[in-house]
């Protein structure tokens, strides 16, 4: 099999072999099934996948290794879980940059640094 070839082979399957993981994902995070069913909703992340999977494969017959794929799919897969931590602690703790709860003071309200193109804090209510 031509190196082409295969890469069109592995990135299709590994494209499939994510669609079980994406409707559980998506069921686990109570996002509703769209109106032409369940199998909708994961086509762009299964695209996403595959399109991931034509890079591996093309990464492990440039390299002529396993090794290089394997710790890019590692460090990426790391990198979702980590920033599926931080959300989720940003969602739980409030903003770690933004420790006093300050927000945006709208620019409609007239005030002279928004409209400069800087925003000036306003503590929250309460």
């Amino acid at each position: 099999m031509s190196d082409t070839a295969a890469i069109v082979v592995t990135s299709g399957v590994f494209g499939a072999w994510h669609i079980r993981p994406t409707l559980q994902a998506l069921r686990a995070n109570g996002w509703p099934a769209t109106a032409a069913g369940p199998w909708r909703a994961p086509v762009p992340t299964v695209a996403a996948t595959a399109a991931g999977g034509a890079l591996l494969s093309w990464l492990r017959a440039r390299s002529g290794r396993l090794a290089a794929p394997v710790l890019l799919h590692a460090a990426v897969n790391s990198g979702g879980l980590i920033a599926a931590h931080v959300v989720v602690a940003l969602a739980k703790e409030g903003d770690p940059w933004n420790p006093d709860g300050l927000r945006p003071i709208p620019p409609s309200r007239g005030l002279g640094p928004a409209s400069r193109g800087t925003t000036p804090l306003e503590p929250p209510d309460g």
